[in-house]
């Protein structure tokens, strides 16, 4: 049932996050509210992310299908920062190793222009399982980019010349095979995360 629901939002093109367009709740505080921090005094990096923040849910089961946010990795040693975009994504396409898109680079938006930068693809997982009533597989890629914090600053700066619209970052994936995959962040999500991780380096003890 769950591969039925799938198809019908692939097909119908319906994958992409309608949330970002519609609900004016999704505000810096409400981002800041709902990062996800993990810090466990094994280990050296304190690890943030938005994941929480904005997910849309498809049917009965409420699975959350396509999927981005933003991560950020506190040295807790050396207080030095690191970012990366997370991106799931679903897609259909023939039973073969061929249609698997493998989304190598990430183009996204800089004051500057276009950047290309390469991604780690983390997972990727084919569902051959509805094959015959649908002829085609199913496909998901796990991938992150690295972008850097002043650019993810700026980001987040208010722009009073942007419409609500143009209040988000753009990104697309870009495969070895196939179309890409256009994709986009609030800039108040970037925005979140940025305070979020400032406020808690002010609450760590000092060595």
């Amino acid at each position: 049932r769950i591969l039925t629901i799938l198809f019908v939002f692939i097909l119908s093109g319906c994958l992409l996050n309608p949330l970002l367009e519609t609900n004016a709740d999704l505000d810096k505080q409400h981002f800041k509210k709902t990062v996800t921090i993990d810090d466990h005094a094994s280990n050296t990096f304190v690890t943030f992310s938005t994941v929480n923040g904005v997910q849309e849910k498809q049917g009965t089961h409420q699975r959350v299908f396509n999927d981005n946010f933003v991560r950020g990795l506190l040295n807790k040693r050396t207080k030095t920062k690191t970012y990366q975009i997370y991106n799931v994504v679903y897609y259909a396409g023939a039973g073969n190793s061929a249609s698997k898109k493998h989304f190598a680079q990430a183009n996204y938006k800089t004051p500057t222009g276009d950047k290309i930068a390469p991604t780690n693809i983390l997972k990727e997982h084919e569902d051959c399982s509805a094959l015959n009533f649908y002829g085609q597989c199913l496909y998901n890629e796990h991938v992150t980019f690295s972008v850097d914090e002043g650019l993810l600053k700026t980001v987040a700066t208010p722009n009073t010349r942007r419409t609500p619209t143009d209040n988000a970052w753009q990104y697309a994936l870009i495969p070895e095979s196939g179309d890409s995959h256009k994709d986009k962040l609030l800039t108040a999500e970037v925005a979140g995360l940025l305070e979020s991780m400032a406020q808690y380096i002010t609450m760590m003890p000092t060595e």
